[in-house]
């Protein structure tokens, strides 16, 4: 992501946080930036879920499953 972009979602995300929550996020902002850049820490990956692949899976054939009930019946008033 080029850095007008960063900048530009950031400000996109920012401008949704209510004014009692403005500093503690600037906090944790600076935090996180400071342990990114000055540490030298890798970013975090996110974590491979067995379990939410599976459920993505379910929910994939439920899906398709409803489509083809959707597209037989649409068939058959025609047919």
């Amino acid at each position: 992501m080029d850095q007008e972009s960063f900048e530009q979602a950031i400000l996109a995300v920012l401008r949704e946080v209510p004014e009692q929550h403005r500093m503690p996020i600037l906090a944790m902002v600076q935090g996180l930036v400071k342990e990114q850049i000055h540490h030298k820490t890798p970013p975090t990956r996110p974590t491979y879920s067995v379990e939410r692949h599976r459920e993505i899976r379910r929910l994939t054939a439920t899906i398709r499953g409803s489509l083809a009930e959707a597209i037989s019946a649409e068939r058959d008033e025609r047919g």
